[in-house]
């Protein structure tokens, strides 16, 4: 029997009892899951497949390429007393924006070594009520997919080519956008009490947009929009 941690991602009902799940494992990656009576009026884990919590999958066989894995017993992982399923707006939607952030940017044929303990590090900021978690995993996350800007001492940051210039090159990126991007992928200490996190998200929307093809804006975005406005 092999086990995987996972972070759920997306799943879509399959007949009457069954599920299947995408998801993201410590040890195998992102994979498709058949999960079979997961529907079944006796089975009362289908509130584990809540997006992006975390749980423990397991399953007889290794995944084969074309087919989906078979998972036998799902359990939920919890952390702490916080890390709960139990509901808040604020938790709920930064999780529905991340799961379908990653179900923008991950397939089988990405290998992100060590994302997973990014993904755990997010999901812990996020049961400590950290509003930004998920724009510290957009940012993370650019590293991972080696699409990360250049940092120069320019001033303005232009999204098509990743590189700073002295001028501005897009409206959404300002110098107070561009300055809050280089503090972030310098590390350095971000003081710009100007700044609105919702034009930052915008702002990483649009570098997603240029870098990774085919990605199309998440639509829970206009959900995280309202609740964290």
């Amino acid at each position: 029997m092999h086990t995987s941690k996972a972070f759920i991602l997306y799943y879509t009902k399959y007949g009457d009892h069954d599920a299947v799940v995408k998801v993201f494992c410590n040890n195998i990656g992102y994979q498709s899951v058949f999960m079979r009576g997961i529907y079944a009026k006796k089975n009362k884990k289908i509130s584990f497949l809540q997006p992006f919590h975390p749980v423990l999958l397991s399953y007889a066989r290794l995944p084969v390429e074309g087919k989906l894995l078979l998972c036998s017993k799902i359990e939920a992982i919890i952390v702490n007393e916080s890390s709960s399923m139990d509901y808040n707006i604020v938790q709920t939607s930064i999780r529905y924006f991340i799961s379908d952030f990653l179900n923008k940017i991950l397939s089988k044929d990405v290998e992100l070594h060590g994302y997973f303990d990014l993904l755990e590090d997010c999901n812990a900021c996020i049961n400590e009520m950290d509003k930004e978690a998920h724009i510290n995993l957009l940012f993370k996350s650019l590293y991972s997919l080696g699409i990360q800007p250049d940092v120069s001492p320019e001033t303005y940051l232009n999204p098509e080519n990743g590189k700073y210039q002295s001028t501005i090159a897009h409206p959404i990126f300002t110098q107070e956008i561009s300055a809050y991007w280089k503090c972030t992928l310098t590390g350095e200490k971000k003081i710009h009490p100007a700044i609105k996190l919702q034009d930052v998200v915008e702002s990483l929307m649009l570098y997603y947009q240029y870098h990774i093809p085919g990605f199309e804006v998440p639509q829970s975005l206009d959900i995280i929009r309202e609740v964290l406005a």
